[in-house]
């Protein structure tokens, strides 16, 4: 049965991936349920916050259709849940409907779960198989995990650059450097992740509405930074639930401007450095507010900045098939000594989006 619950593991997280609803600080997690005769009868995603989650509204979309579920196979992407928050105990409702057995891909490191729903299961006579394709479960829920167990969201950097590295001309021209392809794959990544960032210089320049476009999908929650706000009132990202992250010295007169159009203004200490705000200090507060997966798409400044205090978790690259010369880098930070002393990255892949080269990689932690 091994290839068999790998593959059908692999479609409960193809359908968790392609699933465009924002569920943090949950995780999005997948589920399909197949009975015994080997026919696959129901599926589901994690629901919002407040709603079902995956096996619940597998669950139900096997009952909708009048299915049985009596011995069915259940395959889960995470542990099912075993407490009460917002709704009840996945693994209850599973023991109700007389499963025969759960295929769990990765253990949920929630410690009111950690292993618990496997027990209940088990106890209660369920047959319960755990790591069944427990490598891609626990990448894919890397970001969820990364906050359960330090408070603070996976953060993506992405850009789109050109092959010798510039998001832009020396004079700030930047549309567009990629092929609509690779725009559209941009907005995809938007859809799934919580939040988008971006530097008050980004802000002032580039005027991005941080929206999603081309695709189906909500809008994240828009950030920038910048220590006195000087970030246009006219700009389209401020708006009704932007975050606006800003040091002490930031006006009063700015602060109210921007609070009466509908921003949350958060103040956090400046780094060791004394020059730009604390990364550290912001994440923690975006980590608070249930945000897992943050996204920063801002300019070279900014990117250096997570880079140098070892903030990156993996990194979204566009490669553009152009030369521009000494335009803006992508990425602006002090020059290591040796080849060695540079970031590395692992897990990496590519695959072309028209003209374009999207490549992808996680921050090899030294």
């Amino acid at each position: 049965m091994l290839m068999v619950d790998q593959h059908r593991m692999r479609e409960a997280l193809n359908l968790a991936q392609k699933s465009m609803v924002r569920v943090s600080p949950n995780p999005r997690v997948g589920c399909v349920i197949y009975s015994t005769s080997g026919e696959r009868i129901a599926e589901g995603v994690t629901s919002p916050p407040g709603g079902p989650h995956a096996e619940i509204n597998a669950l139900n979309h096997a009952t909708r259709a009048g299915l049985s579920l009596h011995d069915a196979i259940v395959y889960v992407t995470l542990e099912p849940c075993a407490h009460t928050g917002r709704t009840g105990p996945c693994v209850d409702a599973l023991i109700k409907a007389k499963v025969g057995r759960v295929c769990v891909g990765a253990i949920d490191p929630n410690p009111l779960v950690g292993g618990l729903g496997v027990k209940r299961l088990r106890t209660a006579g369920v047959r319960v198989d755990v790591g069944v394709l427990a490598d891609e479960c626990v990448t894919y829920h890397s970001p969820f995990f990364k906050w359960i167990k330090t408070g603070s969201p996976w953060v993506s950097l992405k850009g789109a650059m050109t092959l010798d590295g510039c998001l832009a001309t020396a004079s700030g021209d930047s549309k567009w450097i990629t092929g609509i392809a690779a725009r559209t794959h941009v907005h995809q990544l938007r859809a799934q992740v919580d939040a988008l960032m971006i530097g008050g210089e980004t802000a002032r320049r580039d005027r991005p509405a941080l929206t999603v476009r081309h695709c189906e999908g909500s809008d994240p929650v828009p950030i920038a930074l910048s220590r006195s706000l000087s970030i246009p009132n006219d700009a389209p990202m401020v708006k009704e639930g932007v975050l606006l992250f800003h040091g002490s010295h930031a006006s009063t007169e700015r602060r109210r401007q921007l609070e009466d159009l509908g921003a949350e203004l958060i103040e956090v200490e400046l780094n060791s450095e004394g020059r730009e705000l604390s990364l550290s200090q912001v994440l923690s507060s975006l980590g608070d507010r249930g945000i897992t997966h943050l996204c920063v798409e801002g300019g070279g400044r900014l990117h250096g900045s997570f880079l140098r205090e070892d903030l990156v978790d993996d990194l979204h690259l566009y490669i553009a098939p152009r030369l521009i010369g000494r335009g803006k880098p992508l990425f602006n930070f002090s020059s290591v000594e040796t080849i060695r002393d540079g970031y590395s990255l692992i897990d990496t892949h590519s695959r072309s989006l028209g003209d374009d080269l999207y490549f992808y990689g996680r921050l090899n932690r030294k």
